[in-house]
């Protein structure tokens, strides 16, 4: 994870920018925006521990929430998806 630390920072950058400058002007039927950010959540290592799982999905809804004016939607969001990838990555895998 540490050698890769750098990719991650820059995945995490370019995310955050595609999402808020491009992809919250977007909007398909007037009612659906697309949210990139969560290939952030889903592309980290598996071997990542729980907690720091938990942790970055947070900092990327938070960061989202922040730059989008909703009060703590995609970070709620963000950190169930955290929760719930391992499961859904065992259920695919097997």
């Amino acid at each position: 994870m540490i050698k890769d630390l750098g990719k991650y920072v820059i995945m995490f950058f370019v995310l955050i920018l595609v999402q808020v400058l491009i992809l919250n002007n977007i909007q398909i039927s007037g009612f659906i925006n697309p949210y990139i950010y969560i290939l952030f959540i889903l592309l980290l290592p598996f071997n990542i521990p729980g907690y720091f799982l938990l942790g970055f999905s947070f900092l990327i809804g938070i960061t989202i929430d922040i730059f989008g004016n909703t009060p703590g939607i995609h970070a709620g969001a963000s950190v169930l998806l955290g929760f719930v990838r391992p499961a859904l990555a065992q259920l695919v895998s097997t």
